[in-house]
């Protein structure tokens, strides 16, 4: 049994099992398009996973030559697995995804996961 005494001391043994493992740093696709959305994810990871290489869509696909999946789950959940996973068959490197929405108590959690199909110039795909 591993034993640490610091958090420091945990991020350092996980450092090193990538380095075991992939030789390098262990590389996460952050599926999304949202610049502002990765440099946030990039600042969290940088602090609590130092270890990690997060790179994002258009880091990877510049040309955008992926194209976007249909997101037909029924919760922020669910959406987020679809386009994990499709993202994953598309790149093979590990992939977080995210779906987010507005959700309104007076109107029962509308719009919730159809959020974007009520936004000023969407153009949202189903």
């Amino acid at each position: 049994m591993v034993l640490f005494k610091k958090t420091s001391d945990l991020l350092v043994f996980f450092k090193h099992l990538c380095y075991y493992i992939f030789g390098d740093y262990m590389k996460i696709l952050f599926g999304t398009r949202n610049k502002n959305k990765a440099i946030e994810a990039k600042a969290i990871f940088a602090t609590i996973a130092p270890f990690v290489q997060l790179v994002s869509l258009d880091e990877i696909d510049p040309k955008r030559t992926i194209e976007e999946p249909i997101e037909d789950g029924d919760s922020f959940y669910a959406n987020s697995l679809i386009k994990a996973k499709y993202y994953f068959e598309k790149t093979n490197i590990p992939t977080l995804c995210d779906d987010s929405g507005i959700v309104v108590d007076a109107l029962d959690g509308a719009p919730g996961i159809y959020s974007a199909r009520f936004s000023i110039g969407s153009n949202y795909k189903a």
